[in-house]
C-alpha cells in the first residue's frame, strides 16, 4: 500500500516540476511583493499568473504565462479572461478560454493584484488527496479478512486509517488554497 501511494506522490512530483513551456531555458525572473506582508518574491518567465483588476463595479481577470515586466506593462501569454459585472439588481459574467493563447500587454496601473500557483502547496494538496482516498476506499477493502468468521480486521483498519487520516488533515490544510497572492513592487508602480 505505501509502494503505491509513495509511487503515485512521484509521478505528481514529476509531472509538477516537469511541465515544458515554449518559454527559453534561461528564464528571467521578476520580482514581486507578497500582498500580505511584502516580501520580495521572485516568479520566473513562463509561470502561470492570474491578473486581476477592479474599476467600479467591474472585475476583470487575466491568467496565461508571465513574459515580461516592464515600467509601465505586464506582458503575459493570455489562455483564460473573466469579466465580472455586479449591480445592485444583477450580476453578469463572461468568461473566455483561448484555445490558442495570445500575447497581451497589461497596464501596470491597472492592476491591483496578481496570483499564482504554488507547486509545494500543490504537491501538499495532491498528499491530502491520496490520503483520503486511502481512509475512505482503500483501508476499508484491505480490512476484509476473508479467513476470519467476522469478516474484518480492525487492527489492521486502523493500523492504515490512522496515518491516512493524518495525512489527509495536514495535506488539504496546507495545499487547501494553492494560490498566493502577490502585488506589483511599489518601484514599478507610477506615481
Amino acid at each position: 500500500m505505501r509502494l503505491i501511494v509513495l509511487t503515485y506522490l512521484l509521478f505528481v512530483v514529476i509531472y509538477v516540476f516537469s511541465q515544458e513551456s515554449d518559454i527559453p531555458r534561461n528564464k528571467q525572473k521578476f520580482e514581486f511583493e507578497k500582498y500580505n506582508n511584502g516580501k520580495i518574491k521572485k516568479l520566473k518567465q513562463g509561470t502561470y499568473i492570474e491578473v486581476v483588476s477592479y474599476n467600479k463595479d467591474t472585475t476583470h481577470i487575466q491568467s496565461g504565462d508571465l513574459i515580461d515586466l516592464n515600467d509601465s506593462l505586464l506582458i503575459i501569454n493570455m489562455s483564460f479572461e473573466d469579466f465580472k459585472l455586479v449591480k445592485e439588481n444583477f450580476t453578469f459574467s463572461k468568461y473566455f478560454i483561448y484555445e490558442t493563447p495570445y500575447k497581451t500587454s497589461i497596464p501596470i496601473n491597472s492592476i491591483d493584484y496578481l496570483s499564482y500557483e504554488s507547486k509545494g502547496l500543490f504537491v501538499f494538496a495532491s498528499l491530502g488527496g491520496v490520503s483520503l482516498f486511502t481512509a475512505l476506499i482503500i483501508a476499508p477493502l484491505v480490512s476484509i479478512d476473508r479467513s476470519a468468521p467476522n469478516n474484518f480486521n480492525s487492527k489492521r483498519y486502523t493500523s492504515i486509517m490512522r496515518p491516512a487520516l493524518i495525512g489527509t488533515a495536514v495535506g488539504l490544510t496546507i495545499g487547501f488554497d494553492t494560490m498566493i497572492k502577490l502585488k506589483l513592487p511599489t518601484k514599478n508602480k507610477p506615481h
